[in-house]
Formats: structure tokens, sequence, C-alpha cells
């Protein structure tokens, strides 16, 4: 079985067409999604609703959590953020899907026990587990896995019998901006992998344009 793991599309409907095609390509037989399917850039509705269509079990990141409490959204990142944007184009029944997303999910894949989330195995939604954070905090948990997202930066690293993986970003990857990933678990082999996907960062620029910020531009330019 082969099991894929996307996170973080922010908004980026062209990036999640192209990481979903590769899913197919790559023949993976089940796909969950790790959160913040929603701001930075435009197309939060037609992230959310790809992401009905083909069925994808999802959770919520920290952006789902600021779409749908405005008042945690910090005031000097809402001009990156444009979750208010995002919010305006959403009707009732987005809102109430994404309020039912749950914040952690436990899963089995062949023998193996998985804990999946956004953040951290300790902050759920927003903590923050990079390809350098010290793991030893983490070792004693119940879990063969712990797939995470949010940093937008990818990992696969073994420690104290348990596989922390981070799948990085769909739709923002912030090490090489035309470089989407996922995480794919191959039960039979017992091996996790980052998938690189190309991105065709002219087209999302174009079109996206001034709907997005300076800063979200830049790091999709990032090389």
């Amino acid at each position: 079985m082969r099991v894929a793991f996307l996170s973080d599309v922010h908004g980026n409907a062209l990036a999640l067409d192209a990481c979903l095609a590769h899913v197919r390509s790559v023949g993976a037989d089940a796909v969950y999604f790790l959160g913040d399917a929603v701001g930075y850039l435009p197309a939060a509705r037609e992230v959310l609703d790809r992401l009905a269509a083909e069925g994808i079990p999802c959770q919520q990141g920290n952006h789902e959590r600021m779409l749908l409490t405005p008042a945690e959204v910090p005031p000097d990142r809402e001009t990156a953020y444009r979750l208010g944007a995002a919010r305006a184009r959403l009707d009732d029944t987005h809102l109430e899907r994404v309020a039912g997303w749950p914040v952690r999910r436990e899963l089995t894949v062949g023998r193996r026990s998985f804990l999946l989330v956004h953040g951290s195995p300790a902050a759920p939604l927003d903590g923050y587990v990079y390809p350098d954070t010290d793991l030893a905090p983490f070792t004693d948990l119940p879990y063969d896995a712990v797939v995470m997202g949010h940093t937008h930066r990818p990992f696969v690293r073994p420690s104290g019998g348990t596989v922390f993986v981070n799948a990085g970003s769909v739709g923002l990857p912030r090490d090489r901006g035309d470089s989407a990933a996922f995480a794919l678990y191959d039960s039979e082999a017992d091996r996790f992998e980052t998938v690189r996907v190309p991105l065709d960062v002219p087209a999302i620029l174009s079109a996206y344009g001034d709907r997005i910020a300076d800063a979200v531009r830049a790091c999709l330019l990032r090389r």
C-alpha cells in the first residue's frame, strides 16, 4: 500500500492540481491532508472544493483555526495571510466543513501506527518541527511514525524507534519555491520518501497576480 501525505496548500490550487496528478501517477492508494488549505494565496475556495471532490481526509492547521476565529489573526500578518479575503469568498458550507476537520488523527497502515498533526505532537496546530529540531522530547511517543507539516520544509528522520516526517508544502515551499513537496509511505518497503513536484511559478504568478503579498511572491521565486 502507498499512502501520500500532503500539507500546506495555502490557497494555491494550481500547485494542488500538480501534486494530485503526481500522486495519481505514483499509484498512491490513499491520500491525507495535514492542514493549511487556506491563507497566503487566493484560491481557497477552489482548494477546499478540490479536496472535498477527491474525498481526501483533512485536518486543521493553524490557518484553518485563524479562518474560523478571525480575532486570532495577528494584525501585522494579515497583509500576507489574506484570510479575510479568503473568508469573503467562502460560504457557510465551506466553513462548516473546515470546522469539522480534526486537529489530529491516528492511523494504522499495515502493521504501523501513525500520528498525523499539522504542527507537532505537543502542539498539533502550531508547533514547529524543523529538519534540525531536537526530537528527544518526542521519542517516547507510542507511534511508529509521526507525520507533520507547518514548517514548509520536508524531511524524514528516524529517532528512538519512531520515524518523524515533515511532508513539506504543496503550495508555498520555503526551501525552493518552484518545487512542491509531499511525503509518500510504501508499506511493503516500510519506507517514507519526500516527493518533489515541479511548479510552474510564472503561471502561478500570472494567475494570482497582485492578490498575493510581495513576501509570498518572493518565496515562490526563491531558489
